[in-house]
Order: C-alpha cells, then sequence, then structure tokens
C-alpha cells in the first residue's frame, strides 16, 4: 500500500511539474540521506540543507520556485518553496 502511494504521488507531482514548467535542460539532483525529512511544510530539516536548490519559473504565476530532492534507500521526496 505505501509504494502504492508512494508511486501515485510521484506521478501525479510529474504530471504537475510538466505541465507548469515546460521542458528544459534543467535538472534536478536527488541527494542520498540516511534519515528521511520531516515531513512538516517548512523546509526547515537539516536533511535539506544537503539538497541543491533548482530554482525554476512557474509562467503560470509568475513567480521563481526553488526545488530540492533527497533520496533514502527507499523513498524519494520533494522539497517546493516559493521564492
Amino acid at each position: 500500500m505505501k509504494k502504492k502511494t508512494v508511486g501515485m504521488l510521484f506521478w501525479s507531482l510529474m504530471a504537475i511539474l510538466t505541465v507548469v514548467f515546460p521542458a528544459s535542460a534543467q535538472v534536478l539532483p536527488s541527494v542520498t540521506v540516511d534519515q528521511a525529512p520531516v515531513i512538516d511544510g517548512s523546509g526547515l530539516d537539516p536533511v535539506w540543507e544537503k539538497a541543491k536548490a533548482l530554482t525554476v519559473q512557474d509562467k503560470v504565476l509568475d513567480k521563481g520556485i526553488q526545488l530540492k530532492s533527497v533520496h533514502t534507500a527507499d523513498s524519494v521526496y520533494f522539497w517546493l518553496c516559493p521564492n
């Protein structure tokens, strides 16, 4: 059940990103971490400091958005933050 939910969330996020951010040469690296970040919406977990940010422009809202990604052995996490 957990894998199915994570998969659905991942593909939903990818669909949203594809619509909001057209294809480009930018790449979002995902950093390997030992421990999953705290999922509280703040982005203040020290794990996020290890991830390199990619800033993209939301053409609909005309705002910059920072994206970060980290992964453990069995899960991937994304952090999105408007600039």
